[in-house]
């Protein structure tokens, strides 16, 4: 059994010397010990691990909103508790298969290329994880087929 922080923490796999297990929700933002059990019942071992929560990012508003379907503008993704260790933060722009690397600016601004897309308004989405969770706020982005200037 896994303990993170007070949550007990679903086993997907267990070996000699590894474990696989899905984070219970958190209580609070930081850090929270890793403590694991040898089997059913027996005491709880601290293994010098923490895991870190984060606040739940959001997307409240993108600046230009409009875009030519070439791509090439600077956009800039407003909202909150943006996190990066490496200074990039993935961003999804309409479906999920079109992803581009945007920099982390701030915890309130990540600024990127927007890519070329056809015409049509697209959600745009931040992910504080690599892509295995993504905001979901609802902020639209157009591209329209603009004359070039």
């Amino acid at each position: 059994a896994v303990m993170v922080g007070s949550g007990t923490a679903e086993v997907i796999q267990s070996s000699d010397g590894s474990v696989v297990f899905r984070v219970p929700a958190g209580e609070r933002v930081g850090d929270a010990q890793v403590r694991v059990s040898a089997s059913p019942g027996a005491p709880f071992d601290d293994i010098g691990l923490t895991f870190a929560y984060a606040a739940i990012s959001r997307v409240t508003h993108l600046s230009p909103r409009i875009c030519s379907t070439e791509g090439g503008c600077l956009l800039s993704v407003h909202g909150s508790d943006f996190i990066s260790e490496d200074g990039n933060v993935p961003v999804r722009i309409g479906d999920s298969t079109v992803r581009v690397l945007g920099k982390l600016v701030s915890s309130t601004l990540v600024t990127m290329t927007a890519p070329a897309l056809p015409e049509g308004t697209v959600p745009v989405e931040m992910s504080n994880n690599d892509g295995a969770d993504w905001t979901s706020d609802g902020a639209l982005f157009t591209y329209r087929d603009l004359p070039f200037v």
